[in-house]
């Protein structure tokens, strides 16, 4: 029985190296949240980049349990200042980070993952949603590539049965300008897409 919400989350103000790891609050009305693990990471990355951000959960389809995948990502370790940020975009992590529980307390070891192409300079905001028509889940996330010299944000796509191999990764969303943290939901039986608020 489903008797609170769950908060995932990241801090990101880049200031210490925790702030850039995953933390957990719940709420009953999704107004009021209380921090849990007394406002410390639930999580820790020990992989690639050492830190996490853009963390995005999901329950299996099957229901036994929760797939949790993040941004490999830190920018206080490439010392926080804005070279940092242009650095990760051309010379970033292609990979994520996943876990899987099945009850939300009892994680398993953490996975690095690669899924942007070898010519991608990160691989951003990572979502996923099943797709029932395919059977399998759809991995999607952001990515500059070297194709145009790192200039524009592309949305990208990768089926995946189990976060733990990967199909070819796809173009899916081309704009004139960058386009990152993108969602995809149900409405009405169809999947319709749209930004993150």
């Amino acid at each position: 029985m489903k008797s609170a919400y769950l908060f995932v989350h990241f801090k990101g103000h880049e200031s210490t190296p925790d702030e850039e790891q995953i933390y957990f609050a719940v709420s009953r009305d999704g107004y009021s949240w209380k921090n849990l693990n007394g406002a410390k990471p639930v999580i820790r990355s020990s992989m690639g980049e050492r830190g996490l951000r853009d963390p995005h959960i999901m329950r299996k389809h099957d229901g036994s349990g929760f797939y949790l995948i993040a941004t490999d990502l830190s920018i206080y370790n490439r010392g926080n200042n804005r070279e940092a940020w242009i650095s990760c975009q051309r010379e970033g992590s292609r990979s994520i980070m996943v876990w899987e529980s099945d009850d939300l307390v009892n994680w398993s070891e953490q996975r690095m993952q690669e899924i942007a192409s070898k010519d991608a300079g990160c691989a951003w905001a990572p979502e996923s949603v099943y797709d029932d028509d395919k059977g399998m889940y759809i991995v999607y996330w952001s990515s500059k590539t070297a194709a145009d010299d790192y200039t524009n944000e592309r949305v990208y796509y990768s089926y995946t049965k189990d976060f733990k191999s990967f199909d070819t990764p796809k173009l899916y969303i081309d704009r004139e300008y960058e386009t990152i943290d993108t969602t995809i939901l149900h409405v009405n039986g169809k999947q319709q897409t749209g930004r993150r608020l």
